[in-house]
């Protein structure tokens, strides 16, 4: 069976009329010739384009859906006056300004691009929808099976010269109406000479007597004529309400005006026209059949499938005659009316107010028009002979291409990349955190020893083959480096998760996907990517477990917080079950047994728990919820960590552990938005910046860091009420170290405040500190 993709703007049940609704019946009638997919982004509103859909495969009524996720919302600004400048092809005009109106007009999904030209050849053809939309205009291009549903008529930005390009691309057309073909063959001569048919919608047909009597049930015991699609003047909708109000001024009758669908303009306060919102599709034909007449004033229709609706169920139809698609569809049917002005409007109107044989005959001629041109088996036969016959050369990939492409490599064993010394390291990120991933890998090559052997495993939720390319470069001629990717994203995509730090990304659930990836692993070194490492990582992969699953350092945040907010108290006690909130750790720095957590958990059963609920630090939480007693902790050095608030950041500074931790770090730890390309002059960025300057994403860390709104850290004197705080956080430490230390560190924070300078003060503090702590053996 042939395997065949449908591209378009948008798609989802909740999406009702156009071409996202062609798109959607098509993908269902396919189905039963061919293996169909629909490629599409995350959007539902086509006037932001915002993500609303999750992204990731999904499955929509039986159909497998790939939904990738826009990176900017629409962008209106000076839409329409960029528009005419690049129409009027002035002297500055260039042809970057087109490419850059398709994508400001979106829906921009650079990962939709890339995933269509990176795997087009997985099927035997692509059909894209719609000419507009940067899905079409921009991601056909270059695709040597792709054929074309335009949906086109004659609008402004059609005359750009962009799309002559565009219209030259595929290897065929379907078109949704005879004008709509002969405007684009006007338009774009080459298109004569490609395949092409004419009729790409259909209709079910059913016997309007078979519909259920719901004008009670509306409160429409007058007569009525009807309007059913996006209630906006886009589709005229206010030149059919200024026609209708002149025809009750004029004709003192009980007619009425419906409105079904979405209301997007102000309507007018009168009983004569009622506003009815959405209405399921058997209620929408009901009424249709149950009007004296469908209208609708839209100049710009390439079909119109509430026209074709409305003759199926033997109801005339009034178009305004600006639009030459609609003028067809009545001049072939001979099932209606076309007006110019508000006469054409009147007459038509009255012709069929009261029934007559003339009316009667014309819903007649409307559903054998329906019948003859729009059957589903005449349209798909029509389209099976043009999709069957694409050829094209598929792209032969090399086995290093096809390792890092084929999203089945989970289910085929990785296994360690040496025989001996096998350090194996394990990051995750997707491709946003590229960059930053970077630096975390210079910093593990540079304190590397020749002796050992690392395996470098990338979790990867689309990471670009040009990221790839630059992280593998960082590795030439290091013969004990291996890095590889695996691609997990299939898998992120059957789950939905919830986050309670909107900076966070499904990424950080990854590492719950261990057990599953590292099956042939005994042991692996798990680490964030948003930290350095200053020492060989050799020596923690090799620490002892002591018959623990995991090596991991006690958070110093949570150690001290939850002693002041009983909420968190609450929850690490209640729901991550943990005895003694001090033993909660951090997992960005976990050394892991992975024979042993598979034999309690799978992956699978990691991510269900992690989807169950909102968890208050998401896998962080689960991680130490489902590893509980079962954590060899290991040196605060090993996972240095601070937060951006100073008084916070000072209790922290009360444990021993975690102030010596301070000064003697082995890894740098820039969680909690301490990330040098987000704030200048942060504690260790000299470090972050060391290694950054040796990756080749250096250029581009400098760039994020200026778009970015950087801030600059606050300094907090020791004095006045602050002194206060810290004297009440360090008078906490009297039950865990006993009096005498207690009174000591009292006394040194006394003393520093007859330290002028705000940095002496802070290396008095530290180095009378680390002074007692070492007469105390602390």
């Amino acid at each position: 069976m042939k395997k065949i993709a449908l591209v378009n703007h948008r798609y989802g049940l909740e999406v009702t009329g156009g071409s996202e609704l062609e798109c959607r019946l098509l993908a269902e009638k396919l189905k039963k010739y061919y293996e169909v997919e629909v490629l599409t982004t995350c959007a539902i509103d086509d006037g932001t384009w915002s993500n609303f859909y999750p992204e990731g495969v999904q499955n929509v009524d039986q159909i497998v859906v790939r939904r990738f996720s826009t990176s900017h919302d629409r962008i209106w600004e000076n839409y329409e006056e960029r528009l005419n400048n690049m129409l009027a092809l002035e002297s500055n005009y260039k042809f970057e300004d087109e490419v850059q109106w398709i994508m400001d007009q979106g829906p921009y999904t650079p990962a939709l691009f890339e995933y269509i030209h990176r795997n087009y050849q997985n099927y035997d053809v692509i059909i894209f929808m719609t000419y507009l939309y940067y899905t079409s205009a921009i991601c056909m291009l270059g695709i040597p099976n792709a054929l074309f549903i335009p949906t086109a008529h004659d609008e402004r930005a059609i005359h750009l010269p962009f799309y002559k390009r565009v219209f030259d691309e595929p290897n065929g057309f379907f078109f949704n109406a005879e004008e709509e073909r002969k405007f684009v063959e006007r338009q774009f001569p080459n298109v004569k000479n490609k395949p092409s048919t004419t009729g790409v919608f259909g209709l079910d047909l059913v016997q309007e007597e078979t519909l259920p009597d719901i004008r009670e049930k509306f409160g429409l015991q007058m007569p009525y004529i009807i309007y059913a699609g996006r209630i906006t003047p886009a589709k005229g909708c206010d030149e059919i309400i200024s026609n209708f109000l002149t025809y009750k001024q004029r004709n003192k009758n009980d007619l009425k005006l419906v409105l079904i669908g979405k209301k997007d303009m102000d309507l007018p306060n009168t009983e004569d026209i009622l506003f009815l919102g959405f209405v399921s599709d058997e209620e929408k034909l009901a009424l249709m059949r149950d009007a004296r007449l469908f209208v609708i004033g839209s100049h710009f229709e390439s079909l119109s499938i509430v026209v074709l609706e409305a003759l199926s169920v033997k109801t005339p139809v009034l178009v305004t005659a600006k639009c030459e698609v609609l003028k067809g569809h009545v001049l072939r049917s001979k099932a209606g009316f076309y007006y110019n002005d508000y006469n054409d409007f009147e007459n038509a109107i009255n012709k069929t107010y009261q029934d007559n044989a003339e009316y009667l005959t014309m819903g007649e001629r409307g559903r054998n028009y329906v019948e003859d041109n729009y059957s589903w088996n005449k349209i798909l036969e029509s389209m099976r002979r043009i999709i069957d016959n694409v050829g094209f050369c598929k792209k032969e990939l090399s086995d290093k291409k096809e390792e890092l492409l084929d999203v089945s490599i989970i289910n085929r064993k990785v296994l360690p990349a040496f025989q001996k010394n096998n350090i194996a390291i394990v990051l995750a990120t997707d491709n946003n955190y590229a960059a930053i991933l970077s630096v975390a890998l210079q910093s593990i090559i540079e304190n590397s020893a020749e002796s050992n052997n690392y395996d470098i495993l990338i979790l990867s939720d689309r990471i670009t083959e040009n990221n790839k390319k630059m992280l593998e470069y960082m590795l030439t001629e290091r013969e004990n480096f291996s890095l590889r990717f695996i691609e997990v994203s299939h898998i992120l995509d059957k789950y939905s998760f919830k986050f309670n730090n909107a900076q966070l990304s499904r990424a950080t659930f990854m590492r719950l996907l261990i057990p599953k990836v590292f099956c042939e692993y005994s042991r692996i070194l798990y680490l964030d990517c948003d930290l350095v490492v200053l020492e060989d990582t050799a020596e923690l992969y090799r620490a002892e477990l002591d018959n623990n699953i995991v090596g991991a350092v006690r958070d110093p945040h949570i150690i001290e917080v939850w002693r002041f907010r009983d909420e968190i108290k609450k929850h690490i006690m209640e729901d991550v079950k943990l005895d003694t909130p001090s033993d909660y750790f951090n997992a960005g720095v976990m050394l892991v047994d992975v024979t042993k957590w598979r034999e309690i958990y799978t992956s699978e059963q990691l991510l269900e728990i992690a989807i169950s609920k909102k968890w208050m630090w998401e896998d962080q939480d689960v991680l130490n919820y489902t590893l509980r007693n079962k954590v060899k902790y290991l040196d605060a050095s090993w996972n240095v960590f601070w937060v951006l608030c100073p008084r916070v950041q000072q209790i922290m500074e009360t444990n021993v552990a975690y102030f010596a931790a301070l000064n003697t770090p082995k890894i740098i730890h820039f969680a909690a938005g301490s990330m040098p390309i987000k704030r200048l002059g942060e504690r260790y960025s000299y470090y972050y910046w060391k290694y950054a300057r040796n990756t080749p994403f250096y250029e581009l860390l400098i760039e994020i860091m200026n778009k970015k709104e950087v801030q600059m850290p606050k300094v907090v004197e020791v004095k006045g009420n602050v002194l206060i705080r810290k004297m009440r956080g360090v008078c906490r430490n009297i039950g865990e170290f006993g009096f005498v230390y207690t009174a000591r560190l009292f006394k040194i924070y006394l003393k520093s405040i007859f330290v002028t300078n705000t940095h002496n003060r802070h290396t008095y503090i530290q180095s009378q500190a680390i002074e007692l702590q070492k007469k105390g053996n602390l």
